[in-house]
């Protein structure tokens, strides 16, 4: 995981959002994963996935709709150079999580038929 900040020496990223915006504040990070041997190539295009899902949930009062901060559906990487890429969008956050530390964790899948592999990431980032 990529954030669009430097990770500070508490070893956590300090992400400063926009909150003179319009509508609530979120943000980027990209994601890279390594390719896939071509042997398990499927059409000639290794598969790589992630699931993502954060600690940080909070109540849409309009329609009582809980919202993770990380959307949880998969993310598919695609072919970049020597390495594989993709993007999720955190957030919204309502102002009341101004200050708070959220954890995103990542399972990457790499379709490899019975070689496969799955492998977990965590990052760790305060809401500013």
């Amino acid at each position: 995981m990529v954030f669009p900040v430097e990770k500070g020496e508490n070893g956590y990223f300090s992400v400063e959002l926009d909150w003179d915006r319009e509508y609530l504040p979120y943000f980027s990070i990209d994601l890279i994963a390594s390719k896939v041997n071509p042997e398990y190539y499927y059409n000639g295009i290794g598969v790589v996935s992630a699931e993502l899902h954060s600690n940080a949930t909070w109540m849409l009062e309009s329609s009582g709709l809980l919202v993770d901060v990380v959307q949880e559906s998969s993310v598919y990487f695609s072919n970049s150079g020597n390495n594989l890429k993709s993007k999720r969008v955190v957030g919204p956050f309502p102002p009341e999580m101004i200050g708070d530390t959220v954890t995103i964790h990542m399972e990457v899948f790499w379709d490899a038929g019975s070689n496969s592999k799955i492998k977990n990431f965590s990052e760790k980032f305060i809401v500013k």
